[in-house]
């Protein structure tokens, strides 16, 4: 099954999601899947964060919720991390801090 789902992620300190998920089952598993878009404007607004998240192609609902989660995970863990060619610079979405 192929699926292929894009995240991008800043912690800006401004909230905001746009989510576009494209789910077609109610259910996968016990999960409602309305609650998985809840869960990500939820956590763009207690962490301060710009969360964008789409899901560009895949059959299975299943998989599509599994795959952006993993994106949203790897988006966060580049949002996180620091850029060594920028070692004394904040970095920002509108240059350098």
């Amino acid at each position: 099954m192929s699926v292929r789902a894009v995240a991008a992620v800043d912690l800006s300190g401004r909230p905001h999601a746009v989510i576009n998920l494209g789910l077609r089952a109610r259910l996968v598993g016990d999960l409602q899947t309305e609650l998985v878009q809840d869960f990500f404007e939820a956590l763009a607004a207690a962490s301060r964060a710009n969360i964008h998240l789409k899901v560009l192609y895949g059959r299975s609902t299943h998989h599509r919720v599994e795959a952006v989660f993993k994106a949203f995970a790897r988006a966060l863990r580049v949002a996180c991390s620091r850029d060594r060619q920028l070692a004394r610079v904040l970095p920002s979405t509108k240059g350098l801090l």
